[in-house]
């Protein structure tokens, strides 16, 4: 499946309710398994990324931390990436069997949802 990395980003706590889901049958557990491992995986690629571009327009703190100082660059040097589509396997799951999802979360993954 393409998909677009924000919508990755933005569904990423959807995602980990998702997670702590008790489902009734082993499959619907696997699948959702399978779909976070991918997406995790490109999410640390995206947050390395990210976490290069705050070390390029960024400032260290006292405390060690690093504070964004150059927002406009950092922002255009990471919204193309953001828009960018990104094939990732992707196992669809039955809407019926997400309970404790409020109809916002589900809108937030809807992309991984069986029709």
């Amino acid at each position: 499946m393409k998909i677009k990395l924000i919508v990755l980003l933005k569904s990423k706590d959807i995602l980990e309710k998702v997670g702590c889901i008790s489902f009734k049958d082993g499959l619907t557990s696997y699948r959702v398994y399978k779909n976070i491992s991918n997406i995790n995986k490109e999410l640390e690629n995206l947050e390395h990324f990210m976490n290069t571009l705050i070390e390029k327009y960024g400032e260290k703190q006292d405390d060690g931390s690093m504070k964004i100082v150059k927002y406009d660059e950092y922002n255009k040097s990471l919204q193309p990436v953001l828009d960018e589509d990104v094939e990732i396997e992707i196992t669809k799951i039955n809407p019926e069997t997400l309970n404790g999802l409020s109809p916002f979360d589900i809108m937030g993954i809807e992309w991984m949802l069986e029709e």
